[in-house]
């Protein structure tokens, strides 16, 4: 039995995504009231961005400013295995349908910091008891709103597809393997739990965890 394309090449695509959660989580835990803290939440927020633009394959209209997936196939990324995992257009498009504001933040400072790091600066910092950090970035006359409440969202359903794909590799891995825990790869990749995120997510932890962790 072939294993398609797909089986090993998400491979990377899943330790961007764990990788991603964590500094979410490092991020989340941060005051912006510390130039210390703020200057690492500033080199935390723009890994983020240059994750999410690999994991989620869009681009920018330039002409009217809005946002969809990529229809080149020189960076269709993670769209590659589309035909395989046939869930995988629908559910990008739903999410970028759901968070255009925050994704075109997102490109425009990942973009910029590739190519004008000089020209970008973050600006402002915000956070509170109930209010995860917020950074205003300037590029020249404008200014691109990063706010971690909605990074989150974004994140929370890239685990969601995820879990997906998770659970269309246990099944391959069943069918190829007659215990596909005893093989290295599958074992690690099949128990990858993307949902244990957004369990932390979804209650008062990461608030909790940042006033807790706050020096006086």
């Amino acid at each position: 039995m072939l294993k398609p394309q797909w089986v090993n090449g998400i491979s990377y695509y899943c330790r961007l995504l764990y990788k991603t959660n964590q500094n979410l989580i490092k991020l989340s835990d941060l005051n912006a009231n510390s130039q210390c803290e703020a200057s690492e939440a500033e080199d935390l927020i723009y890994q983020i961005c240059e994750t999410i633009n690999i994991l989620i394959p869009f681009k920018i209209c330039d002409n009217n400013n809005s946002i969809s997936l990529e229809n080149d196939a020189r960076y269709y990324g993670i769209l590659n295995f589309e035909k395989d995992l046939s869930f995988l257009h629908e559910e990008l498009e739903m999410l970028i349908n759901a968070n255009k504001e925050s994704l075109f933040n997102i490109k425009r400072i990942r973009n910029k910091r590739e190519h004008e790091a000089f020209n970008i600066l973050a600006k402002s910092f915000y956070s509170g008891k109930d209010l995860l950090i917020i950074v205003n970035f300037k590029y020249k006359d404008k200014m691109y709103r990063i706010d971690c409440e909605e990074i989150i969202n974004i994140i929370k359903n890239l685990n969601i597809i995820f879990d997906k794909i998770i659970n269309e590799l246990k099944l391959f891995a069943t069918c190829y393997c007659e215990n596909y825990h005893t093989n290295p790869y599958f074992n690690k990749y099949c128990n990858l739990e993307f949902e244990r995120f957004n369990n932390i997510y979804n209650s008062n932890i990461l608030k909790d965890c940042g006033r807790a962790m706050i020096n006086f």
